[in-house]
């Protein structure tokens, strides 16, 4: 389905950095899209007992686990107002990341942007879903980028909503109120690099991939293409 983004959206996009749209999923998809990512960090902890940093370690790349979460992670609806959003004409999937709420990556006590966090040369955007209700008097409307932008959290309004957000945008990840799925994009020729904030900076060698390889289609698929 073609997603229309306006002339005023894309205004918006770049003055602010970030954008959200309601129901980009459905209430069911979200609820089954936090039971099946739940459900691959599960499997992948097994019974041992583990911490915040275990659990997020685990919420990496879901969509290679389960079809639920790949369709949605890989779907070109989501990736089409990326393109659009970026003004790129061919995107690629670089990876998802499961929040678990309230301390999604506790142990990140610094904020970053997507280009400081990704071992990846080559990030074009990234997408928060949220996937459970906000708690009770949690307040949005406090995400004004321009004036703040060393406390950005991108937190959607509603269930099945989604911010998509500039690659360069400080975020802090410390606490985040509700269980929420991230998506980044990439550009085609996107490229494994060392990036020393990564928690997750060794994970492409586990798919066979050495500094200064490109991304290929067989672990890294284009998503829209236009």
């Amino acid at each position: 389905m073609h997603f229309g983004v306006s002339t005023e959206h894309l205004e918006f996009f770049y003055r602010h950095h970030y954008i959200e749209f309601e129901a980009l999923i459905s209430e069911s998809v979200a609820v089954s899209l936090r039971a099946a990512c739940k459900g691959v960090v599960e499997n992948r902890l097994g019974s041992k007992e583990t911490d915040n940093q275990a659990r997020y370690m685990s919420g990496h790349d879901t969509w290679r686990d389960s079809a639920t979460i790949k369709k949605v992670v890989l779907s070109s609806h989501l990736a089409e107002i990326a393109s659009q959003l970026s003004k790129l004409r061919q995107l690629r999937i670089g990876y998802d990341q499961f929040f678990f709420a309230p301390h999604g990556a506790s142990f990140l006590t610094d904020p970053h942007s997507l280009e400081q966090y990704s071992s990846l040369q080559g990030v074009v955007c990234g997408l928060m879903l949220q996937l459970e209700p906000l708690p009770e008097g949690h307040n949005h409307s406090n995400l004004l980028v321009e004036e703040d932008l060393t406390s950005l959290v991108p937190i959607p309004n509603k269930v099945g909503s989604g911010i998509f957000f500039a690659p360069h945008i400080p975020l802090s990840l410390e606490t985040i109120p509700t269980d929420q799925l991230l998506i980044v994009y990439t550009e085609s020729n996107a490229l494994y690099r060392h990036a020393k904030n990564d928690p997750h900076k060794s994970y492409l060698r586990e798919l066979n991939y050495s500094i200064g390889d490109r991304l290929e289609n067989s672990t890294h698929p284009l998503v829209f293409r236009s």
